[in-house]
């Protein structure tokens, strides 16, 4: 039988299957072709039936669904696909994530599926591309880093990939890896019949697993764990040093292991500094992990940079030259092509000078200051211009490349706005311009006309203005740098830690680990001006009153202590996460203030309502598993909702869940929720994960 993709040719006018790639969980994927004036051009393409099979159709109407219903609930499914395929096309560009080019949306013939069809570059997948090219440690570190850069760009429109496997990354022909399928995956997972949730284990965070909130350090620990797996004799943590095929009962005993939060050992082919580095993004705690993939990149690259201390190679580029210093230079001479009408003092940029043109003692990329006057300058031309070369580079030809724009704005070599490099300009500019036109206006016509020297002061003037400026700024960036070298990390966890006073430089906390402890009196942090995150779980704190003053906290973890009264909270407006499972907690009224807050965790406590709640519009986290809540219609009001956990509690009607449209996954289990609420929400929102036996 004929495959199905073939009725769709040609794709997008002039596109046609080149051959048969492979078939995944959910879809297939070709090479297609596509000819123009004799270049052939090839892409990958993929096709997603929804429903996959007949079957599921079935299995809809066994359900209840009638073919209406049905059709409407196969449409919600690709209707959440399109925003994934979206989001895919906001990423086009970037060099470490596989390219979206196009797609379209077929309705198959019986009326009630759809075909997705989404055109991508073709490339390798990582696992054949191994296959074939024997991988080195360098390579490993170079793909991390490449992922890292991915990630990156993820998070600038905040996208949790949430599906980092060999499967999903891929190699360009030019050796960058490329991470692709953007959620897709992910949302055809949680739209299943049965609303289970399926896929690998194998690269999956705790956090996940366990179906708690998670964030896109998820996508960090699966990056790690895919990264120990290739330097550790392609077998992920826990599995047994042995050469031979390891059983399913093994990987099981694996997986637990990771999951119950047991330290992984060191990969065995990592080295000491890449495996810590790891083993850090392996972290069971999201804190314990690095917080950004920025950071995570940083590492990898100084691991990469030791790497080639050692072995005589490395995967960054090297530095050879002093970009970003910049000094001014002042020429006239008519080769460069200058406006003959330039007048006293013009400040004029150029890029892409020939190396002919600089000194010999000159560094690419310095713009250099010189006075200089040839005999053969043109009469039209007044003395004293002044030219600003800047970002200078060898040409590869003897033509004058365009001349690009500039931005007014001086950065360092990290990147950032640096006033005391525009600091040094200004006062190299201003002693340029009178050397300049004293000495070429003396030398050429022994005078400066007052209309010059009028232009030549008012340009002083500017100028020393803008030093004034650039000095303030200067000023402001050196206290500021001061006041971040201040402030420290501190990592206490798990340490017997009794009394604060113990630990050195407390005060200059900006995030303080002490969870794990046997902490009872926290008075002392009431003296950290600079805390933004606090892990105090798992102690045996009653009082949380020092609290009161450290409103610049944005994270707090409180969970598994002892605190019973939570009104000491009320002034941390500031917070976005916070953690009070398994306390003693009867009335949360004062955290009615705590409007901003994103993550809140209010699991096993005493709690009969949530009507304080009623207001946190910003809520995309809400765990109340565990209490004895019985009503819980103020949900109506929690538009932001994607997560809410409500096991184990007195709830009997959820139909104040109806209207949450950004509601993704909702966990019943332990109540008495009537069989036919939890149909009617699976109707209004069909891409919702529930699980409620």
């Amino acid at each position: 039988m004929k495959d199905k993709v073939y009725k769709y040719e040609p794709f997008w006018g002039n596109w046609y299957v080149d051959s048969f790639i492979g078939e995944g969980s959910f879809g297939k994927v070709y090479k297609i072709k596509r000819t123009e004036c004799g270049n052939v051009n090839y892409a990958a393409l993929k096709i997603i039936s929804i429903p996959k099979t007949e079957n599921e159709i079935k299995q809809a109407y066994y359900d209840g669904m009638d073919e209406r219903s049905a059709s409407i609930y196969f449409k919600g499914i690709v209707d959440e696909l399109y925003k994934e395929i979206d989001l895919m096309s906001q990423l086009k560009g970037s060099s470490n994530i596989v390219s979206y080019e196009d797609h379209m949306i077929k309705v198959c013939d019986n009326g009630i599926g759809y075909d997705v069809l989404i055109r991508m570059e073709l490339l390798e997948s990582l696992n054949e591309y191994f296959l074939h090219n024997p991988y080195q440690i360098k390579d490993i570190i170079r793909l991390g880093i490449d992922m890292c850069k991915a990630l990156e760009m993820c998070q600038k429109i905040n996208v949790i990939h949430r599906d980092i496997k060999p499967d999903n990354i891929f190699v360009s022909p030019y050796g960058d890896y490329k991470l692709g399928d953007f959620g897709i995956a992910r949302k055809l997972e949680i739209t299943n019949f049965g609303f289970s949730k399926k896929g690998t284990y194998t690269y999956m965070a705790p956090e996940v697993f366990k179906g708690e909130s998670y964030d896109s350090r998820a996508d960090l620990y699966s990056l790690g764990v895919l990264m120990y797996r290739f330097l550790n004799n392609n077998r992920i943590p826990f599995s047994p040093y042995v050469n031979r095929i390891i059983t399913h009962g093994e990987k099981e005993i694996a997986l637990q292991r990771r999951m119950s939060g047991e330290e992984i050992p060191m990969p065995e082919q990592a080295g000491e500094e890449l495996g810590q580095v790891i083993l850090k993004a392996c972290a069971y705690e999201q804190h314990d992990r690095y917080q950004s993939p920025q950071e995570f990149r940083r590492e990898l690259e100084k691991v990469s940079g030791l790497y080639a201390e050692q072995y005589g190679t490395t995967l960054q580029e090297p530095a050879n030259s002093d970009i970003g210093e910049t000094v001014l230079l002042s020429q006239n001479n008519p080769a460069t092509g200058m406006n003959q009408n330039m007048q006293i003092g013009e400040t004029v940029v150029l890029s892409e000078l020939n190396p002919m043109d600089m000194q010999q003692g000159s560094s690419m990329g310095e713009t250099v200051l010189l006075s200089q006057m040839t005999s053969d300058m043109q009469q039209n031309n007044s003395v004293g211009e002044t030219v600003l070369l800047s970002q200078m580079q060898p040409l590869e030809s003897e033509n004058t490349a365009p001349i690009p724009e500039h931005s007014n704005n001086t950065y360092s070599k990290s990147g950032k706005f640096n006033a005391g490099t525009v600091l040094k300009n200004k006062k190299i500019m201003i002693a340029g311009i009178v050397a300049a036109v004293c000495v070429v206006g003396i030398l050429t016509t022994g005078i400066i006309t007052n209309s010059h020297q009028k232009k030549l002061e008012s340009k002083i003037e500017k100028l020393e203005k803008e030093l004034e400026g650039a000095k303030e700024k200067e000023n402001e960036r050196i206290a500021e740098e001061k006041k971040l070298s201040e402030q420290i990390v501190i990592s206490k966890r798990n340490m017997g830690i009794k009394k604060l006073s113990t630990i050195e430089n407390l005060s200059n906390a900006k995030e303080l680990d002490i969870s794990k402890n046997v902490i009872t009196d926290i008075k002392e942090l009431s003296q950290c001006k600079y805390l933004q995150v606090l892990y105090l779980n798992n102690n045996k704190v009653k009082d949380i009153s020092p609290l009161a003053k450290i409103t610049t906290l944005t994270s707090l973890d409180l969970g598994n202590n002892s605190i019973s009264s939570v009104g000491a909270l009320k002034n941390l407006t500031g917070l976005t996460s916070l953690g009070l499972e398994n306390n003693q907690i009867k009335d949360i009224t004062e955290l009615s203030a705590l409007a901003g807050i994103t993550n809140l965790n209010l699991k096993g406590n005493k709690l009969k309502d949530i009507i304080a709640l009623s207001k946190h519009t910003k809520l995309e986290s809400l765990n109340i598993s565990n209490n004895k809540v019985k009503d819980i219609s103020i949900a109506v009001n929690l538009t932001g909702l994607k997560i809410l956990h409500l096991e184990n509690n007195q709830i009997t009607d959820i139909k104040s869940l109806f209207e949450l449209k950004n509601l993704t996954e909702v966990y019943l289990r332990g109540n008495k929720i009537p069989k036919g609420q939890i149909q009617k929400l699976k109707e209004l929102n069909p891409n919702i994960y529930i699980e409620y036996k």
